[in-house]
């Protein structure tokens, strides 16, 4: 299935919006005059995968994630390998918000799964998430790519942003074929460590009721509330 990919997440910029959560969507992104540089023309994607549209930007990871001393804060993304999880945590956002858009507040198994690309991938017990729930779940990739366009290594603040990277680090080899082909991609200083994207992954907790996916794991990490939605 072929879906066009509106928007990349940026570095992020939080506007003023009510201390509450509601599912009118509320400007959440606007892009910072951050080191970024033009996104190529898109190539061809396997079904199903597609990438930031050309013209998003695509933030500058030479300089965001340039070497330093890993004594100073241990191990962090090199520059592909943040390259490679943004693409798949953007694609993911926007494969999300597509698909809380179509389910609406729908029982998951009552929607025709060809249609989904996000949601019928999470534990069974979030497929009777209401509209605000799915949309706060695209959210969540947005939140983790939007750190690594701030040059910060994504770390789950809580078990929908766990459960996001997972999926990122998932995809990642399906996007992996395509950017090695890019040139912008090859521009990006190579390093041994490259791909090392699995030692993300660190479980907190297991079978969390689907209520408390965005209880934040440490409130001193919490994500801020009024962030609003990209989408």
């Amino acid at each position: 299935m072929h879906r066009h990919l509106h928007t990349a997440a940026p570095a992020l910029a939080v506007h003023p919006i009510p201390p509450f959560e509601s599912e009118r969507p509320t400007p959440l992104l606007a892009p910072r005059a951050a080191a970024t540089r033009p996104s190529p023309a898109p190539g061809p994607m396997p079904e199903g995968r597609r990438r930031p549209a050309a013209g998003d930007g695509t933030p500058d990871f030479a300089a965001l994630f340039a070497p330093r001393d890993r004594r100073a804060g241990g191990w962090r993304p090199t520059p592909r390998t943040a390259h490679l999880l943004h693409t798949a945590l953007v694609v993911l956002a926007d494969q999300a918000y597509d698909d809380a858009l179509h389910l609406a507040g729908r029982f998951l198994p009552h929607a025709d799964p060809a249609a989904l690309e996000v949601f019928h991938r999470l534990p069974p017990h979030t497929w009777a998430a209401d509209r605000l729930w799915r949309r706060r779940m695209a959210r969540a990739f947005d939140d983790l790519a939007g750190d690594l366009a701030d040059g910060r290594r994504p770390t789950p603040t809580c078990t929908a942003e766990e459960t996001a990277l997972q999926l990122a680090v998932e995809d990642a080899p399906v996007h992996l074929e395509v950017l090695r082909d890019e040139a912008d991609h090859h521009a990006l200083p190579e390093h041994e460590d490259d791909y090392g994207h699995a030692r993300l992954l660190l479980r907190h907790r297991d079978g969390r009721c689907r209520a408390a996916w965005f209880t934040p794991f440490d409130d001193r990490r919490a994500r801020d509330p009024r962030r609003g939605f990209r989408r």
